[in-house]
């Protein structure tokens, strides 16, 4: 069974009951359905790595685009960390893309850093 996101496995049932209609209905072999049931489980595992690594990838740009900012204002992590009421320690893991902060949190951000949320939003 496909683990993750409930469309992956919506998906793979789906594909499930598909293959086993079309066994019945064309007198497929069981071993041909065996291999395609594989195969429908290798794509729906598939997608959703996809999707794990462009959420990463979102997070890594917003973690780049706080960074740069808070860097052009010459503010260290602990002053940020400071004003926005957020440990420097999650300060650091936004930066990196390692966490993914709340909407709140990146509004904090910045206002803080006094830039449009766009700004930190964008590539995201």
């Amino acid at each position: 069974m496909v683990k993750g996101s409930s469309k992956s496995a919506l998906i793979y049932k789906r594909s499930l009951i598909l293959s086993k209609n079309l066994a019945s209905f064309f007198a497929i072999p069981n071993i041909i359905c065996e291999k395609l049931k594989c195969c429908i489980e290798k794509f729906a595992t598939m997608t959703e790595n996809n999707r794990v690594m462009e959420e990463k990838n979102r997070l890594r740009n917003l973690g780049i685009n706080i960074k740069s900012e808070r860097l052009r204002r010459n503010i260290s992590q602990e002053k940020l960390a400071e004003l926005t009421n957020i440990s420097r320690n999650s300060i650091s893991l936004i930066e990196t893309g390692k966490i993914n902060p709340t909407i709140l949190k990146v509004i904090d951000i910045a206002n803080v850093l006094n830039v449009d949320l766009n700004t930190l939003i964008r590539e995201v």
